[in-house]
């Protein structure tokens, strides 16, 4: 039963990962995706999502969530990339048909 479920809609075509001293970073974004668009490029650091610092050892499990939201919203961040700080703006949109966003049902 689970396994017909959707998986929750990715908005920004952005995954979180962690860097160096456990620090959450872009690790991969999508090609032609609302992250892309916004100009973050995989390895910035993130220092700041929606007005609140980010700081080594943070969750990444509420930023994802963030990515989540509804379609239009929009999340301010600030990352570093090599010795500055840059400013982007993602603007969620539906990027895939829920269709697409299922598990497979296991093969017994």
């Amino acid at each position: 039963e689970r396994f017909n479920n959707a998986f929750p809609p990715d908005r920004s075509g952005l995954l979180i990962g962690r860097a160096e001293l456990n620090q959450p970073m872009v690790s991969f974004l999508a090609s032609d995706s609302p992250a892309t668009r916004a100009g973050l490029q995989a390895g910035d650091i993130i220092v700041e999502m929606a007005g609140r610092p980010i700081g080594p050892n943070h969750p990444v499990l509420p930023l994802r969530e963030m990515l989540r939201g509804a379609v239009g919203n929009t999340i301010d961040m600030k990352v570093r990339r090599a010795d500055q700080v840059v400013a982007a703006t993602i603007i969620l949109e539906n990027m895939y048909p829920a269709s697409e966003r299922k598990c497979p049902a296991p093969n017994n």
